[in-house]
């Protein structure tokens, strides 16, 4: 600030500094907290639209299903009911998706330690997981060596069930799971991802376009799910893909 004052009849200019850098600095930092703010509600509201049409869906087509059981003929009830089930445990999956995006989010997941054997672990989860996949035409190959590690049983094994769901959905004739000391992997034979998508793929809603309509599910959750049990207990995900060929997850607990 400055002005001009007569001293004796002369003028001269006087004036005051005044240093306003923090000021600034902390007008900045608001700036950026309120945009940051505006976005995560923007993402919010996308992302409780998005759930909302996803979580719809087989809800309507349940309806659907138990108004045709009325009508149907009895030799119909047995492919009717199959596809309710199906249905019903796509729906709970979505759900259980969304506490654990829920919980990830706001900081509510618990991480506790204890020690286990890896390959005990992913041989279960296989076992599981075989009847799905031979009722898909999909071979379920695992290769396992037995290693103990110190982490935590049940996120390691959200993680794994999220990926083998993830592959089941883009295998063409193979699945194989394996591990080699701390480190596990999921790979597939389906169609690969194409570089410039390998970094959107763990975003939340994120679908590959090289998945065939017909056997599209979920919500594009899992992948962003495992992403974020992998920050909270400390692992590494390395992704590679074929285009055309594979595509291998593998994990560094």
């Amino acid at each position: 600030m400055a002005g001009i004052i007569y001293e004796n009849g002369e003028p001269k200019i006087a004036g005051a500094f005044q240093d306003i850098s923090d000021l600034i600095i902390t007008q900045i930092e608001l700036e950026k907290a309120k945009k940051a703010a505006d976005e995560a509600n923007l993402a919010k509201s996308y992302f409780l639209a998005q759930a909302s049409h996803d979580i719809r869906q087989p809800l309507q087509a349940i309806d659907l299903f138990v108004e045709g059981l009325k009508s149907a003929p009895k030799n119909k009830y047995p492919e009717i009911i199959d596809k309710i089930s199906s249905l019903s445990r796509n729906l709970t999956a979505m759900l259980n998706n969304l506490l654990d995006i829920s919980k990830l989010d706001s900081g509510g997941m618990s991480f506790e330690t204890q020690n286990f054997n890896l390959a005990e672990l992913l041989e279960k989860i296989c076992t599981e997981y075989y009847e799905m996949a031979h009722s898909r035409n999909i071979e379920l190959k695992c290769r396992l060596q037995n290693h103990l590690i110190n982490q935590d049983s049940f996120l390691v094994e959200r993680i794994v069930r999220n990926l083998l769901s993830n592959a089941l959905k883009y295998a063409r004739s193979k699945i194989t799971v394996g591990n080699t000391g701390n480190v596990f992997w999921v790979a597939d034979d389906g169609k690969g991802i194409d570089k410039d998508k390998q970094k959107h793929i763990f975003e939340v809603f994120y679908q590959c376009d090289t998945l065939a309509d017909k056997r599209k599910n979920g919500a594009g959750l899992g992948l962003n799910i495992v992403s974020k049990i992998a920050e909270v207990i400390g692992a590494e995900i390395v992704v590679k893909s074929s285009p055309g060929h594979y595509t291998v997850f593998k994990v560094r607990l």
